[in-house]
């Protein structure tokens, strides 16, 4: 799979045959607000949440499906909420260079590796992403965009976090 970014802060999931699969629009381009819209045409809502607004939730409707929030090791804590069990997926560094983003199952297992590719001349980010074998039934463009989504944030805090 790969994500490409289009010139109106869309970033666009298409398989490896160029099928599309999902979308992620940003409101503004330092914005965390965003819409994912998936292949069967559903919508879903990425708005900050709290004072500070240190954690995004997920939404459809009226009714939220996910709750992202960073924990002090840098991680992402990706919450599924709809879930009939609570599942936390993490989207943390896969390597020492924080070259490449991993999404972790609750036991452990790396379902995807996103690897960023940022384009100088044009200054965005395009994404690789290598689904582990063992799992392409378990994964769906949706979480596989909130996964791409929590590390377009990071990259993003960090790139504050730089700037003071």
């Amino acid at each position: 799979m790969k994500v490409t970014y289009s010139s109106k802060k869309e970033y666009i999931l298409n398989s490896e045959e160029g099928t599309f699969l999902g979308s992620l629009k940003f409101e503004k381009w330092s914005s965390s607000k965003a819409q994912m819209t998936t292949q069967f045409g559903e919508f879903y809502d990425f708005l900050p949440k709290g004072f500070w607004g240190t954690s995004i939730v997920v939404s459809k409707g009226d009714s939220d499906i996910a709750e992202l929030k960073m924990n002090w090791k840098g991680q992402i804590v990706i919450d599924m909420l709809e879930t009939e069990q609570k599942t936390d997926y993490l989207t943390k560094s896969h390597n020492i260079w924080k070259s490449q983003y991993a999404l972790v199952d609750p036991t452990g297992t790396e379902l995807l590796i996103i690897t960023p590719d940022y384009k100088w001349t044009q200054g965005h980010y395009d994404f690789k992403i290598d689904v582990n074998p063992h799992f392409t039934e378990q994964i769906d463009e949706t979480l596989v965009l909130i996964a791409v989504y929590s590390v377009l944030y990071y990259l993003m805090m960090q790139a504050a976090a730089a700037a003071s």
